[in-house]
């Protein structure tokens, strides 16, 4: 991310850009670039140079043409924008509005009229997550390079011990060591982390029914979906054990927990995958959420507990739904 990170502010009222640059200049963000509109944005990329990329959006929700939230989604299928984190600014915070915005990749939302200290707080969390984002992407790529450089030496690392061996995600190890590291970073920052649990309904009558090779099958279609259905680098699906799945959701709170679990769960129920000992007739998720902001006196281990408690409670319930643990 660049020293001096580079803000884009979407928003047509020329009295909000100017207030909106004096807040973000006073905050130490300068030379915010102001654009009205997502057809305005979409134009100015045609000349953008990777030098450019922004390194956060801020964007309206009511905008001329396109709305922000129609923005957001076809900037977030832009290469350019793939990992640039967007905050949505909006008057009307209805659960509709708010559900859109995550549903379509925001990682944020501030109210109008705003806040300024927690506008400012909100800008900064992003920021840092960013931040974070691409330190553990450099590291990855740096690991990815020595482990080519040994695998021409013929030394095995022994990278595939943390590949869960059947669906591709993550194993129950990687998880492990992998929430421990989530864990301690948004403790240093003071950011939240979120949990999925997610448990794959009725799916030993699946493999009871089908035979053990079609449940391989859907297993590995379940773990797909999981995956294709995050959109941060910093994201992890991870197998927990058997038909159970695990997503680590740094900096996602319970509105965006709600919007990932059912994302996943509407999709793998389009599936149609079937299962004739499921009264739905196809295969269904039951997936339990929690999040929280670590303390040192709180650890990862109970936040998995209660999203495995809020999962219990989504398979009481009745399964094919979500249910989140209210700290």
């Amino acid at each position: 991310m660049h020293s001096n990170p580079r803000i884009l502010v979407v928003e047509d009222s020329a009295s909000v850009q100017a207030y909106l640059g004096a807040l973000l200049q006073h905050a130490g963000y300068h030379d915010p670039i102001m654009k009205q509109s997502i057809e305005e944005v979409l134009e100015w990329l045609q000349d953008l140079t990777p030098e450019q990329t922004p390194d956060l959006v801020l964007t309206d929700v009511h905008l001329p043409g396109k709305d922000g939230i129609e923005g957001l989604r076809i900037l977030k299928e832009t290469p350019v924008f793939f990992e640039v984190p967007f905050i949505v600014m909006t008057a009307d915070d209805s659960d509709d509005i708010v559900g859109r915005a995550f549903k379509e990749g925001a990682m944020d939302f501030v109210r109008k009229p705003f806040r300024n200290v927690e506008l400012v707080a909100r800008i900064g969390a992003a920021l840092q997550l960013k931040s974070q984002i691409e330190r553990r992407r450099d590291r990855e790529r740096e690991l990815l390079e020595l482990i080519e450089q040994m695998e021409t030496a013929n030394i095995d690392l022994g990278v595939k011990s943390r590949m869960d061996y059947l669906t591709g995600a993550a194993n129950r190890l990687a998880l492990d060591d992998y929430l421990a590291r989530a864990w301690n970073e948004s403790l240093a920052q003071g950011t939240v982390l979120g949990v999925l649990m997610i448990d794959l309904d009725y799916f030993k009558k699946f493999n009871d029914h089908y035979g053990h090779r079609a449940g391989d099958e859907a297993l590995k279609k379940v773990a797909g979906v999981l995956d294709a259905s995050l959109r941060r680098p910093g994201d992890l699906t991870a197998r927990y054990g058997g038909e159970e799945f695990t997503l680590v959701l740094p900096g996602t709170g319970e509105s965006g927990l709600h919007s990932v679990a059912e994302r996943v769960r509407s999709r793998v129920y389009k599936l149609a995958i079937p299962n004739e000992g499921s009264p739905h007739t196809v295969a269904t998720l039951s997936i339990g959420g929690a999040c929280e902001i670590p303390t040192p006196s709180s650890s990862w281990t109970s936040l998995i507990s209660r999203a495995d408690e809020a999962l219990y409670r989504a398979k009481s319930d009745g399964r094919n739904r979500y249910a989140y643990h209210k700290t």
